[in-house]
């Protein structure tokens, strides 16, 4: 077999230098700020509604499909709008 599917929620996959993780929450719920020293994020909608904020100053308000790209020097927080799905890749960037 060539390929892994998984449908599972949390760390999916974990390479030498990347780790992909999915995550499901409710509307209402949030991710606290936080960054990811060391990284670049690859942050992906696969459904629902979040607005994702940056360094506490930027607001991304991202759509279902919708992908965001940035360093993980900086912070982020999710407040989800409605009930979402995301997967986020973490890439070493040293």
């Amino acid at each position: 077999m060539l390929g892994i599917i998984k449908n599972e929620i949390g760390p999916i996959f974990k390479g030498k230098n990347y780790k992909v993780v999915k995550k499901l929450a409710g509307r209402g719920d949030n991710i606290p700020a936080h960054n990811h020293l060391g990284e670049d994020v690859v942050f992906s909608l696969i459904k629902g509604n979040v607005i994702v904020r940056l360094n506490e100053k930027e607001d991304y308000n991202l759509k279902q499909g919708d992908v965001l790209n940035f360093n993980g020097e900086n912070t982020i927080s999710v407040d989800f709008i409605e009930d979402s799905e995301i997967v986020i890749v973490l890439v070493e960037n040293k």
